[in-house]
């Protein structure tokens, strides 16, 4: 969880450095950005983990269905961060044009990515693939990437949802 906590601090660090810019716009906010962006992460760690873990661990489902499961029972939150980002993707093209468009899609990208690297290599550096694998299917399964009331955005993940909703 150290790696999880760590992430969550770089991801925080990342999205308050575009507050200023983000004042005059009407879609992008701080509280948005952030919780695009630690949607994006624990996509990217249940990707990672159904990419790494399956045939390490002899499982015959597809990474596919393991990451559809996943995001199956956090649809809300994966639709409101889709709708998002395309919205802040549409006003980054025009406020600033394709240029604008790419550095924004590249700027939430990078800071999934990231983040969701730091966790991976966290895991896979403390024990043997195996041993790493099983535990992070495990936390897969057994919700802990899920969206609920546990989760340190949590607030600010209904809010992106209710956000969505209008």
């Amino acid at each position: 969880m150290k790696t999880f906590k760590l992430a969550f601090i770089a991801l925080s660090l990342a999205a308050s450095g575009h507050a200023t810019a983000q004042q005059q716009s009407t879609i992008a906010s701080e509280s948005r950005d952030a919780s695009l962006a630690y949607i994006g992460t624990m996509n990217f760690i249940v990707g990672r983990v159904g990419s790494e873990c399956l045939s390490t661990l002899g499982r015959s489902e597809s990474p596919q269905k393991f990451v559809a499961a996943w995001q199956q029972r956090n649809t809300k939150h994966l639709n409101a961060a889709a709708m998002y980002m395309e919205k802040r993707l549409e006003e980054a093209q025009v406020n600033g044009g394709a240029e604008k468009k790419a550095s924004v899609f590249r700027e939430v990208t990078s800071v999934s990515r990231a983040n969701g690297e730091i966790v991976i290599r966290g895991w896979f550096a403390k024990d043997t693939k195996e041993v790493a694998c099983k535990r992070a299917v495990g936390l897969v399964e057994a919700g802990a990437f899920d969206f609920t009331p546990k989760m340190p955005m949590y607030s600010e993940l209904e809010s992106l949802a209710l956000w969505a909703q209008k």
